[in-house]
């Protein structure tokens, strides 16, 4: 069984036709770049440099790279492409990228939370200290941070039969329910990602009207699409980048 902490949930990833020599265009650098060589990692990808430059090679970031920026864990990026934390932290804050903003954090997250949880757990807290944690949690005002339970509508036979046989975004749409909490539910279950053929997801209406209403990368984050997507599609329909609040 694969670790879960580098487990790909959204591969797999296809890398660029290119061969050293070749020109190409980079995301991550906003430029025109020439591929200077191919890496030996687990998957094996393109390096380039911005044209007339010397140096600064690194990973060509293309469209398939950012959804994986944008999607998996810190973990298992460099597992599989053998980049660096510093090279990783870069493309998230160049795309807008949280710590644990990304769907593939989330169970590492989610492992570490329960590691520290247990340890604190593990020792048993005198009441005095309780009395102490108590009043300085009163003080504070943390009591403000405390989210009610989510009480969404349970999930019926027919949804999760139909899980995973069409793309998330149209199983979304026709069952009323938001991208994220498809996507979610059907990680849980264990289903494959659907990815229409040739690789495009039409647009949902309920997407444009994210499109219409959020700036890009938050648009990007919640329609699972890559930045250049979001962009691409804004400059093709004509629809202006709303003002961040």
């Amino acid at each position: 069984m694969a670790n879960p902490d580098t487990s790909l949930l959204f591969g797999p990833y296809q890398a660029p036709r290119v061969k050293r020599g070749n020109r190409a265009y980079c995301l991550y650098r906003n430029s025109a770049v020439v591929i200077s060589s191919w890496t030996d990692a687990r998957i094996s990808w393109p390096r380039c440099q911005v044209l007339g430059q010397q140096g600064g090679s690194g990973l060509l970031v293309d469209e398939e790279l950012l959804w994986a920026i944008m999607s998996e864990s810190v973990v298992a990026i460099k597992h599989w492409w053998g980049v660096g934390n510093k090279a990783i932290w870069n493309w998230r804050r160049a795309f807008g990228v949280r710590q644990w903003g990304t769907t593939g954090s989330t169970p590492v997250h989610a492992v570490s939370s329960q590691h520290g949880a247990d340890a604190m757990r593990a020792r048993e807290w005198t009441p005095a200290e309780r009395a102490v944690y108590r009043r300085r949690a009163k003080r504070l005002g943390l009591g403000r941070f405390l989210k009610p339970r989510p009480n969404g509508r349970p999930w019926t036979k027919l949804e999760l039969k139909i899980l995973a046989t069409k793309p998330d975004e149209e199983i979304a749409e026709r069952i009323g329910r938001t991208l994220e909490a498809v996507r979610n539910r059907r990680m849980r279950v264990g289903r494959p990602r659907v990815i229409r053929p040739g690789g495009r997801r039409l647009w949902t209406k309920a997407e444009l009207r994210i499109l219409a209403t959020t700036p890009d990368v938050e648009a990007a984050r919640q329609t699972g699409r890559t930045l250049a997507a979001v962009r691409d599609m804004r400059y093709k329909i004509g629809i202006p980048t709303p003002r961040s609040s």
